[in-house]
This record gives C-alpha cells, sequence and structure tokens, in this order.
C-alpha cells in the first residue's frame, strides 16, 4: 500500500458525494433502528418460536429471488431512479406498519411482507448506489470514498442498536418505524438533487439471465476478483454463525461477564472495524487480494485467539484486532470491483457478491450450532480461525500469478 493522493477533506468538495453521504448515513441509522424494532415485535408478536423464525425469514428470502437480478437492472435502469423509487416503496411499506397498529389490525404478516419488500429493494438499491460512487468521483477519490461511506455505515450500526433499545423501552418499536421512515425521507431528498451520469448501455438487448451469467464468465477471468467473492461466502459461512450464538457462550460460561460482556466484545469488533476503515481510505492500495486474502488469515488468527483465552481483557483485545482485519477484506473488495468491471456491470457483480454472502451466512448458524454441540464454544472459534487462515492462505496462492486481463477498466490483483 502507498500513500494516497486524496484525503477525506477532498471529498466535501464533491456537492454529489456528500449529498448521497448524507442520505445513506441517515438511512443506514434509520434501517439499524428499524432491525431492532422489527426483531423485538416478532418476538413479542408470535407465540410460536417457529412462527418468528417464519418471520425473520423475510428479512433475507429476497436474495433468493432477486439477489442477482437486482444487480442486473441497476446496470439497466437509471441508477439515480433506482435508488429514489426505491426509497418511495420503502418509505411506503414502511408506514403502512404504524398504520395498521393504529387501526389496531396489524398482525405479524404484515411484520413479515414489510421486511420482504425492504429487503427486495435493497437487493436493487445497494448495486446502484455502490456502482454509482464512481461516475461522480474522481478515481483518486475512490479510495477515500468508499471508506468513510464504509465508516459511517458501521458507526451507525454500532449506534443503532443500543439507541433503538433505549427509545423502545421509553417509547414503542412503532414508534421506530416513524423514524426509520423518516430517514428514507432524508434520503430522497438528498438523492433528488444528487448528478449521477447515466450509462452506456450495452446489453439492454441481451435477456437478464443472459447478462447475468455473460457477467459470470466475465469475473471468472479476473481471477483475484472471482476468489475473492468464492472465499468471501466461505469465509461468512465459518464466522457468522459463531458470532452469533457462540459469542454469548464464551462470554457468560468462559469469561463470566455474561450479557455485559457480549456487548462490549461486539463493541471492540465495530470500533476495531471503524478505526481501520478510516485509516484504509488514507492510503492507495495497489495489490488488492493481497490485502484482502491477508486480512482473512489475520482474521483467523485473532479468532483463533479468542478461542484460546480465559481473560476477558485478552478477548476484548483480539476482538479490535478481528474487527481491524475485517475491514482489511470489506474496503479492497469494494475498490477491486470498482477498480476491475467495467461500469455497465458493476451492480451486476455487487449482486454476485452480496448474494454469495447471504448464500454463506444462511448456512453459518447450522454449521455453527453443530460446531459448539460437537467442541464447545472455545474449540469451535479455533476451528473457524484456521478454516479463515486456511482461505487467507489459499487465496494468496490462487491469485499469486494472476495477470491483467483485457478489458475496459483495469484489472489489479
Amino acid at each position: 500500500m502507498a500513500q494516497g493522493q486524496a484525503g477525506y477533506k477532498h471529498l466535501f468538495a464533491n456537492p454529489n458525494y456528500v449529498l448521497v453521504w448524507i442520505g445513506q448515513t441517515t438511512a443506514n441509522f434509520g434501517d439499524s433502528l428499524y432491525q431492532i424494532a422489527f426483531f423485538w415485535l416478532a418476538y413479542k408478536m408470535t407465540n410460536s418460536s417457529f412462527i418468528a423464525g417464519l418471520v425473520v425469514l423475510a428479512t433475507s428470502a429476497p436474495y433468493i429471488f432477486f439477489g442477482l437480478i437486482g444487480g442486473a437492472y441497476a446496470d439497466r435502469w437509471d441508477r439515480k431512479r433506482v435508488m429514489v423509487y426505491g426509497d418511495i416503496i420503502r418509505l411506503v411499506s414502511l408506514l403502512t406498519v404504524p398504520f395498521f397498529y393504529w387501526l389496531d389490525l396489524l398482525h405479524v404478516w404484515n411484520l413479515a411482507i414489510t421486511a420482504f419488500v425492504l429487503s427486495t429493494v435493497r437487493c436493487f438499491f445497494f448495486p446502484a448506489m455502490r456502482a454509482s460512487l464512481t461516475t461522480f468521483m474522481p478515481k483518486e477519490l475512490w479510495s477515500a470514498g468508499n471508506s468513510f461511506m464504509q465508516a459511517s455505515f458501521q458507526l451507525m450500526r454500532a449506534i443503532g442498536p443500543m439507541i433503538g433499545g433505549v427509545l423502545i423501552a421509553q417509547t414503542s418499536a412503532i414508534f421506530i418505524y416513524l423514524i426509520t421512515a423518516a430517514s428514507y425521507v432524508v434520503s430522497i431528498l438528498a438523492l433528488l438533487p444528487t448528478k449521477i451520469p447515466p450509462i452506456e448501455k450495452k446489453n439492454v438487448h441481451v435477456s437478464v439471465f443472459r447478462d447475468i451469467y455473460d457477467t459470470y464468465l466475465f469475473v471468472k477471468t479476473v481471477r483475484p476478483l472471482f476468489w475473492s467473492i468464492f472465499f468471501f461466502g466461505v469465509g461468512l459461512c465459518l464466522i457468522v454463525g459463531l458470532d452469533r450464538l457462540g459469542l454469548p457462550i464464551l462470554s457468560d460460561q468462559v469469561w463470566d461477564m455474561g450479557s455485559k460482556g457480549y456487548g462490549i466484545i461486539l463493541s471492540a469488533f465495530a470500533v476495531g472495524n471503524l478505526l481501520m476503515t478510516l485509516l484504509l481510505g488514507k492510503v492507495q492500495i495497489k495489490k488488492f487480494a493481497r490485502v484482502i486474502f491477508s486480512g482473512w488469515a489475520l482474521w483467523g488468527v485473532f479468532y483463533f485467539l479468542i478461542g484460546s483465552t480465559d481473560m476477558f481483557v485478552l478477548a476484548v483485545g483480539f476482538a479490535f484486532l478481528a474487527g481491524a482485519a475485517e475491514s482489511l477484506i470489506d474496503m479492497p473488495q469494494i475498490l477491486l470491483v470498482q477498480n476491475s468491471v467495467p461500469n455497465d456491470r458493476l451492480g451486476k457483480v455487487f449482486s454476485m457478491q452480496s448474494t454469495t454472502a447471504f448464500i454463506g451466512e444462511s448456512g453459518s448458524s447450522l454449521l455453527a450450532g453443530a460446531l459448539i454441540g460437537w467442541l464447545g464454544a472455545a474449540d469451535s472459534y479455533k476451528v473457524a480461525g484456521v478454516g479463515l487462515i486456511l482461505c487467507g492462505v489459499i487465496g494468496l496462492l490462487l491469485t499469486r500469478t494472476a495477470h491483467r486481463v483485457p478489458s475496459s477498466v483495469s484489472t489489479q490483483g
């Protein structure tokens, strides 16, 4: 990594970036509040864990149907309109919950339908948003722009649940839905004056599914990109479930810190990720794949150490470093996509990335449950850590001889 040429202060001279940043940071805060309210209502309104599970499933099911299609249309339709109309749909859908509540007609399935609509919109919205950033920023600002945006999202995700919990206790979960709706209004108002250049449409006469398949064939030719997306799913399968199921067990049974320790560990992950993300925005990454797979290996080392220590203070330090290692994967992967994929394929590739993540996360809880039942939480973290180290090492070996491929955008390995 070499010193970058443009820092964060240059971002605020770009009005389009400022508008998108304000809108999306606000909406992300609203989303983090919404997640707390949704899970709380699903819990309170159901007497069956099975039904509650079906309701929560509505948040991830859209990726099965629209994960890849959303990116294809984000590359075919006007991206600004995709985002504005998406926010309008999210706003209207979200307001149905307090509307039915005030009419005393709210049912748990209203929550599920709203959650399904919001996640469906995300399948279209976020590929369009990520792909748009490169169209109104000079290339030397891509690193700082993505880092600052990602760090802002991490901050909102860190403070949102805490604020949401307090607000639910002081007011109600329905009130949270209104706050989230207001955040979408801010996003719409910020997007309307934003100038996002139109896409040069090259594949409008090709079917959507053929377009997706052609993009997959393109990704296969860019070895660092292909393997980074593949191992993204594998890595998340190894760790997401452990964070959900294993950390509470470690905090309660190994570190004797209970729910308080669990919250501190999660905060340490978030702070480490946030600080490293901001640091990455100050440098120019030359070899994306090397940073990404080194990040996986480091993440594995710190996960192994978390499972190896019975000292809570050390576990907090390892969690901080694991969060920092995670940012070595997230940010360079976004930049790898933006630097190696033509503009008319960006949405589809970002959708491939998010769909792969969904597949990995979907199987992660099952894997974690089996591992914890077999080995216990501590040893499961060690096994997952070794798995992540292998992901990093194998990824480095698979991409070390990668060559540039002819494309309209230069490819970096």
